[in-house]
């Protein structure tokens, strides 16, 4: 039989910190790079539990691991990966989801660029009437402005998540009111390299 030693001093209390900074984080604007960093810190200090490596002392006890298990699967499917779905589908599988993925990401990010430019509405202002006055052109322009200087931080936003997925081989290029996307060949490469290799 085993005996286990329960850190309670140790983890709960990281456990319970790391949920409260990941709410934190989520409810600012959804700051997802915080929450993962809360979520990451918590990973680093289990794996030092489980290598005995913290103060000396040896914390395995499966309760507190699997509280810690079972919140950071219950934080990735609600930021959007599940786990058991990734390894039903293992097997050339995952060039495909991330088509999908980045497809949907995209035409998400296009619908939030075309309400930030104001597209829709501009364009129903447009067509009341046929033959526009210059009044009727200049007060167009000043709404249109008004309305773009209101959704900037959209349009930021929307810029930002472009320069943050280039890193990883997708680019967002926007052409007028829609975008195109592609992932580049070594990112393609990586993939079929993972997929096979899994």
């Amino acid at each position: 039989m085993y005996v286990y030693i329960i850190c309670y001093s140790l983890f709960p209390p990281r456990l319970a910190t790391t949920k409260v900074n990941v709410q934190k984080a989520l409810a600012n604007d959804f700051d997802t790079p915080r929450a993962v960093d809360a979520i990451m810190s918590l990973i680093h200090h289990s794996n030092q539990q489980l290598q005995g490596v913290a103060k000396g002392r040896s914390c395995r006890s499966p309760v507190v691991f699997g509280a810690i298990q079972s919140y950071i699967t219950t934080f990735l499917d609600v930021v959007g990966f599940d786990l058991q779905d990734r390894q039903q589908a293992k097997g050339g599988g995952s060039t495909n989801s991330l088509h999908n993925v980045v497809e949907q990401l995209v035409k998400f990010r296009s619908q939030v660029r075309r309400y930030a430019l104001a597209v829709d509405e501009l364009a129903a202002l447009s067509s009341e009437s046929s033959q526009p006055t210059q009044e009727e052109k200049a007060k167009i322009k000043q709404r249109k402005r008004e309305l773009i200087a209101e959704r900037e931080c959209l349009l930021i936003a929307c810029d930002v998540f472009r320069q943050d997925l280039a890193p990883f081989g997708i680019h967002i290029k926007d052409r007028g009111n829609s975008s195109t996307w592609e992932i580049t060949e070594k990112r393609l490469e990586m993939l079929k390299h993972d997929g096979t290799s899994e």
